[in-house]
């Protein structure tokens, strides 16, 4: 089922996982190890984070979507990422929780793109890549406030400038 991603549940320390081609995130207990499964309602989860309050952030990489996932109640809520143009869809492949501001960062690899939601208003913020097919990894942030990630696409050479890259966003928060 190709487990592929993990956070820990920051306030009760749960463990919990994405199952991209199983479409399902699951949770394993710390204290008795039981674990429970929900299945998702997109295809293609990947790379779950935890926000400050332990609401699981997840995306849907088969299906251009964010899902919010509530462990309190079992409840999920899909956002269709934003596309270019109609009949368009985007490979979210890497996510992340700012953890001051709570704004979840994704990759949109399909369009170059990083894409930041902004879950108090539910709504997207859209940034162009420097340069063109750029798959990014993974989403770390800065102290001074920047979001960063590789572009590692294999073999490099397929990156519009050929070479392998770390790049910074500052949003101006």
């Amino acid at each position: 089922n190709l487990p592929y991603g993990i956070d820990i549940h920051p306030k009760d320390g749960g463990v919990w996982y994405a199952k991209l081609w199983g479409n399902c995130i699951g949770h394993i207990d710390p204290e008795t190890l039981e674990i429970t499964e929900y299945d998702t309602p997109v295809k293609g989860p990947r790379r779950p984070r935890f926000d400050a309050d332990g609401i699981l952030w997840i995306p849907a990489f088969d299906e251009s979507a964010l899902l919010r996932f509530d462990p309190e109640n079992g409840e999920f809520k899909t956002y269709p990422l934003p596309t270019l143009s109609p009949g368009e869809y985007e490979t979210p492949y890497a996510l992340n929780v700012h953890p001051t501001t709570g704004d979840v960062w994704m990759t949109s690899n399909m369009s170059d793109r990083i894409l930041r939601f902004i879950p108090k208003e539910e709504r997207f913020v859209s940034y162009p890549s420097p340069t063109r097919v750029t798959w990014l990894r993974d989403l770390v942030f800065t102290e001074d406030g920047k979001v960063c990630s590789s572009s590692s696409n294999l073999p490099a050479y397929a990156i519009e400038d050929g070479v392998p890259s770390f790049i910074c966003l500052d949003p101006g928060n």
